[in-house]
Protein backbone atom coordinates (compact mmCIF):
# COMPACT_ATOMS: atom_id res chain seq x y z
CA UNK A 1 0.00 0.00 0.00
CA UNK A 2 2.80 2.42 0.85
CA UNK A 3 4.44 1.98 -2.53
CA UNK A 4 1.26 3.05 -4.32
CA UNK A 5 0.75 6.00 -1.93
CA UNK A 6 4.29 7.13 -2.77
CA UNK A 7 3.52 7.09 -6.49
CA UNK A 8 5.07 3.77 -7.48
CA UNK A 9 3.06 1.60 -9.86
CA UNK A 10 5.24 -1.47 -9.40
CA UNK A 11 5.89 -3.06 -6.01
CA UNK A 12 9.05 -4.80 -7.21
CA UNK A 13 10.58 -1.51 -8.30
CA UNK A 14 9.64 0.12 -4.99
CA UNK A 15 11.11 -2.79 -3.04
CA UNK A 16 14.37 -2.63 -5.00
CA UNK A 17 14.78 1.09 -4.38
CA UNK A 18 13.73 0.76 -0.74
CA UNK A 19 16.37 -1.92 -0.25
CA UNK A 20 19.04 0.24 -1.89
CA UNK A 21 18.11 3.22 0.30
CA UNK A 22 17.70 1.44 3.66
CA UNK A 23 19.81 -1.67 3.20
CA UNK A 24 16.88 -3.97 3.99
CA UNK A 25 13.59 -5.11 2.53
CA UNK A 26 10.40 -3.23 3.33
CA UNK A 27 9.11 -6.18 5.36
CA UNK A 28 12.33 -6.43 7.39
CA UNK A 29 12.24 -2.67 8.01
CA UNK A 30 8.59 -2.88 9.12
CA UNK A 31 9.34 -5.77 11.52
CA UNK A 32 12.28 -3.89 13.01
CA UNK A 33 10.22 -0.74 13.60
CA UNK A 34 7.34 -2.76 15.03
CA UNK A 35 9.69 -4.29 17.62
CA UNK A 36 10.97 -0.83 18.57
CA UNK A 37 7.43 0.41 19.23
CA UNK A 38 6.48 -2.50 21.49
Amino acid sequence: DVCYECGFNNFSHFNKLFNEFTGKSASAYRKEKKKMIQ
